[in-house]
């Protein structure tokens, strides 16, 4: 079985966005195998791995983990040209 999951975030003041006071948006998505052999998608909880993502991409942006927050695939499409 595959299963994919995908975390919207909003992210704030990041140079790749226009720097501060700008505001934009991204989406991961993650694909994963769940086997009998392995039958867990996650080591720990959702909540753990959502709170990874975020401390992964602001580390990434240059930007503390406060500026970008998780959205709805809704508000994402609602602030992208999706």
């Amino acid at each position: 079985m595959k299963i994919r999951i995908s975390l919207y975030f909003e992210i704030k003041d990041s140079e790749m966005f226009g720097g501060e006071g700008s505001v934009g948006y991204a989406e991961r998505n993650m694909d994963f195998t769940v086997t009998e052999k392995k039958p867990r998608i996650f080591k720990e909880s959702a909540y753990d791995y959502v709170k990874r993502a975020i401390a992964n991409m602001a580390k990434s942006l240059g930007v503390s983990e406060e500026c970008i927050r998780t959205i709805s695939k809704e508000e994402y499409e609602e602030n992208t040209e999706y």
